[in-house]
């Protein structure tokens, strides 16, 4: 089995990519629908950078609200925006018109409801310099209120993932890695968006989880250890919620149907170029989200699913406190099972103090790391 293993990593190798040419043109992807009232600051956040060469390609996905009118507003205005009207279709279709009618060398990705900091696309851009054979750059965010009051970083815990990681992920399931920022912390060279984002086909929602899923088999990651934008939650995204609705948590079960798809077609894709023994994964594999929706509904199929997940390659390739709590959770109560998802998914006040405490005890680790550095310079 292990002979199998690296045959396997052994395919998997970083995609070629061309020259990156001095000062490149820059395409900031904007996918919107509903979200008038925060397109003004998001766009405002592009304008204002402290990097020039870029283009903004703005798609409204059937917005009902004021979007239309304020981005045919803004179009006139500014010669660098493109606006491009559809019916509604979901984010990723928004996403593919959007990267379709774009020039630029290097894509970002910018949720339109977020905000860019002034540096941001002059430091992605000289990552990506520094960093030739990496077609990935990730950055932190930091989390707000509605108001762009800043709450915590994001990622709060964990490290920003970086590096060469395809052989160190399983082809046998989709996996998210541990440290992957949201849309708005995302960016691409151009090369790698061809090879990944036609798999956004057809995916009504949670078009990043796609690219974080696919990106890091494609190419390395240079990970930017500070934040660039501001994300903000609010009760419309599901980062943002503290206790989960059927509804949404039918909308998470989706989220993992969809990617497994994604990640399937993807992986057919390459399996001519695998060994012959490589497993091809079937059409369908119920995830932990799926159980857990079938189980909060109240659904006999629950107990079905429970087995087939935890027996499966998905559930084995989750990060080890995910599958400790799923793994306890057949032991657990319905009521006391929500409560628990909603900890563990939501955003309760708990966590939130955790996450501060986390954040703060990393900031004093890196002051102290620093001093006996400075110290030996100015020695």
């Amino acid at each position: 089995m292990k002979r199998k293993k690296e045959s396997w990593d052994e395919q998997l190798k970083p995609l070629a990519l061309p020259f990156l040419p001095d000062g490149p043109l820059v395409s900031i992807l904007v996918a919107n629908y509903n979200y008038g009232r925060f397109l003004d600051r998001a766009l405002e956040s592009v304008l204002e950078q402290t990097y020039q060469n870029f283009e903004i390609v703005v798609c409204d996905d059937g917005s009902t609200d004021e979007s239309r009118e304020i981005l045919t507003a803004c179009g006139r205005k500014y010669s660098r925006l493109k606006v491009l009207l559809q019916d509604n279709a979901g984010q990723s279709e928004a996403i593919l018109a959007a990267f379709q009618a774009s020039r630029g060398e290097i894509i970002c990705f910018l949720d339109s409801d977020d905000v860019f900091l002034p540096t941001k696309l002059e430091e992605v851009v000289e990552a990506f310099v520094h960093a030739p054979e990496a077609g990935f750059v990730v950055h932190r965010l930091t989390a707000t209120d509605s108001s762009l009051r800043e709450k915590r970083s994001i990622p709060a815990v964990s490290r920003l993932v970086s590096g060469w990681k395809a052989p160190q992920m399983s082809l046998s399931s989709p996996q998210m890695l541990w440290g992957m920022p949201p849309t708005s912390g995302l960016a691409l060279r151009r090369a790698v968006a061809e090879r990944i984002l036609p798999y956004l086909r057809g995916r009504r929602a949670f078009a990043d989880s796609v690219i974080q899923v696919l990106g890091p088999l494609v190419t390395p990651i240079v990970a930017i250890d500070r934040p660039l934008g501001l994300y903000r939650v609010h009760g419309e995204n599901s980062f943002g919620l503290r206790k989960f609705t059927v509804t949404e948590v039918e909308r998470l079960s989706l989220r993992d149907t969809e990617l497994w798809r994604a990640w399937r077609s993807f992986v057919l894709t390459i399996a001519p170029d695998l060994p012959p023994c490589f497993p091809i994964p079937p059409e369908r594999a119920p995830s932990v989200l799926n159980y857990g929706c079938a189980r909060i509904k109240g659904e006999a199929i629950a107990k079905t699913l429970y087995a087939d997940v935890i027996a499966g390659p998905r559930f084995a390739s989750m990060p080890w406190p995910y599958r400790w709590f799923w793994k306890s959770s057949a032991f657990l109560p319905d009521w006391l099972f929500e409560k628990s998802f909603n900890f563990v998914y939501g955003k309760g006040s708990a966590k939130l103090v955790i996450s501060r405490i986390v954040h703060w005890l990393r900031a004093q680790r890196a002051v102290a790391w620093k001093a006996p550095e400075e110290g030996r310079k100015n020695g």
